[in-house]
């Protein structure tokens, strides 16, 4: 509903550019626990079934903001799960990219906190993008991590940092 002109309770916004929000509503702000899906910026991602994909985030909202626990989908099909604040990955929260490759570990404003995630750049969107460095293409043949830092034998997960 509506009280003093803001929204209130529950409820589904949708904004001219196709961003949508189902949730909370408190003092005219997106709070609590909510939906809120993304318009995507070119409109050409497409599923396997050839289904436009949009990125959208599922979580905790505070005064509008994604704060708190929540899952972020990007419309290529990469994922964060874990701790938001004031809209960026803050906190405990695992980077798992469409492939099963999966990154855990500290975030603070938007960027992983570990020595492991050197080899690891954003793309875009704040999307993750691997890339090789100089030091993962020096790495011993018979090292277990692969060249983004990765080890081979752990299910996907962050390997041995390439510090040199």
């Amino acid at each position: 509903g509506v009280l003093d002109g803001k929204y209130m309770g529950e409820g589904v916004f949708s904004w001219n550019n196709g961003q949508v929000f189902s949730g909370q509503w408190v003092g005219g702000l997106r709070e609590g626990t909510g939906t809120e899906i993304f318009p995507p910026h070119d409109n050409t991602k497409v599923d396997e079934e050839g289904e436009l994909t949009f990125p959208y985030y599922e979580g905790n909202l505070l005064e509008g903001k994604r704060s708190g626990k929540g899952l972020y989908t990007f419309a290529n099909g990469d994922k964060y799960q874990g701790e938001f604040l004031q809209n960026l990955f803050h906190g405990e929260g695992k980077f798992i990219w469409k492939s099963g490759e999966i990154l855990s570990c500290q975030w603070r404003n938007g960027l992983p906190q570990s020595d492991r995630v050197m080899n690891i750049k954003f793309k875009g969107d704040r999307k993750l993008k691997k890339t090789k460095s100089k030091a993962a293409k020096k790495k011993a043949a018979g090292d277990k991590s692969d060249a983004y830092g990765f080890a081979a034998d752990d299910g996907g997960g962050a390997g041995d940092d390439d510090s040199d």
